[in-house]
């Protein structure tokens, strides 16, 4: 992959996050996934109804995948728009937003050079480390690197539960920085607080593509159709993979970016996120699927910042 690290601070090097990190790494066959935390925080009541459930489940709509051209379609970014809703809007809204396993979920507020402000989604994958897409932190369009992103973690209209967070540094990779490749549009920002240690975080996991076909995923995040100020999520199956994406019928808009396709896998303990969700069309919604590179290059920056 193209994997030359794109980094970029926001603050002085002397007012920077020290480099502190929680990093454990299960490997189980062919799959890997880092451990993720939960910080006692009260459960979902409505857990059962609203969160993946963690068994693989074929449907007969989507266990064929998606033809040829349909997948060059979505391969290829001219086009398409951000993320749309398939057919009916099954999303469901998560209020209150601060409870296990939705708290490690949170709305994005990004500044570009050129003084345009844009939403987007992330999701909490260590103490202070948030995986998000490429274009929530890096836009050549408007500028270059964002000038200030703000992450809300668990935000439920004007609730705070976790307060606002601002990162300090932005990361993404050469793939996304000099030519926006959609197949490497993946970002993350490193925060000014260890705020993980009160949202908890989800693990990420790889592994080949038996496991994540037909797999129930959820992407959870803050559509601007919904207002922009509150998370909603929606279920469904993977039904098509390549060596770097993933694609689902599962309802999102523009605001989502950035969210972590999660779900729960056998082997490993916890919610995973296996996928970054970037961009859709009525074809199917997809993401830039963490492969064992990707997952490298993710672990990496979780080691070093």
């Amino acid at each position: 992959m193209s994997d030359l690290l794109s980094t970029h601070a926001l603050l002085a090097p002397e007012a920077q996050h020290p480099q502190r990190s929680d990093l454990r790494i299960e490997r189980v066959g062919d799959t890997a996934a880092t451990a993720g935390f939960t910080p006692g925080l009260e459960p979902a009541a409505d857990l059962a109804e609203t969160s993946v459930s963690g068994f693989a489940e074929a449907r007969e709509t989507s266990a064929a995948g998606m033809a040829d051209d349909e997948l060059d379609a979505l391969m290829n970014p001219t086009g398409f728009q951000t993320e749309v809703v398939i057919g009916f809007d099954d999303r469901i809204r998560i209020s209150p937003a601060d409870r296990w396993p939705w708290a490690v979920h949170g709305h994005m507020e990004m500044t570009f050079p050129d003084g345009r402000r844009f939403i987007g989604s992330g999701t909490m994958v260590n103490r202070h480390h948030v995986l998000t897409a490429g274009h929530c932190v890096y836009s050549r369009d408007n500028g270059g690197w964002a000038t200030e992103v703000i992450f809300q973690a668990a935000r439920d209209d004007g609730a705070l539960p976790f307060g606002t967070s601002r990162a300090v540094r932005l990361l993404s990779v050469a793939g996304w920085t000099t030519g926006e490749n959609p197949e490497f549009d993946m970002g993350m920002l490193i925060l000014a607080d260890e705020l993980g240690d009160r949202t908890g975080w989800h693990g990420i996991v790889t592994g080949p593509e038996a496991m994540l076909s037909n797999h129930r995923v959820n992407v959870s995040g803050y559509p601007g159709d919904k207002g922009g100020r509150t998370l909603w999520t929606h279920k469904d199956v993977i039904k098509s993979v390549t060596d770097t994406k993933v694609f689902y019928d599962i309802d999102t808009a523009g605001g989502q970016s950035g969210s972590g396709v999660w779900s729960v896998w056998e082997g490993h303990a916890g919610e995973k996120v296996c996928a970054i969700h970037t961009t859709g069309s009525q074809s199917g919604n997809g993401a830039v699927r963490i492969n064992r590179d990707k997952f490298d290059r993710i672990t990496g920056w979780m080691a070093r910042h």
